[in-house]
């Protein structure tokens, strides 16, 4: 299963910059809920490796690796339908 909190740690999102304070905050927030743990759930095993590499590569400062684990995850369906819930949770 998914685990967004162990995104979050691995993303390593300085708690310094409001802005990004706050994504986390609003995120933390909707996956506590059942709407959250659902969505979660329903996350395929292909889509949260491509995450957690993509993830890891952010961390790491690799950006184009983490660009092209991003893009595997937006071409399939179900990431484009993760891309935009959490565009809704984060308010963009």
């Amino acid at each position: 299963m998914f685990d967004a909190n162990e995104l979050m740690k691995q993303l390593k999102i300085s708690q310094n910059d409001p802005k990004a304070a706050q994504t986390i905050n609003n995120l933390k927030s909707f996956m506590g809920t059942e709407q959250g743990k659902n969505l979660a759930s329903n996350i395929s095993k292909d889509t949260a490796v491509q995450i957690e590499k993509a993830a890891k590569a952010m961390q790491k400062g690799d950006k184009t690796a983490a660009s092209a684990a991003l893009s595997q995850i937006l071409s399939t369906n179900e990431g484009k339908n993760l891309a935009m819930q959490l565009k809704k949770i984060i308010g963009k």
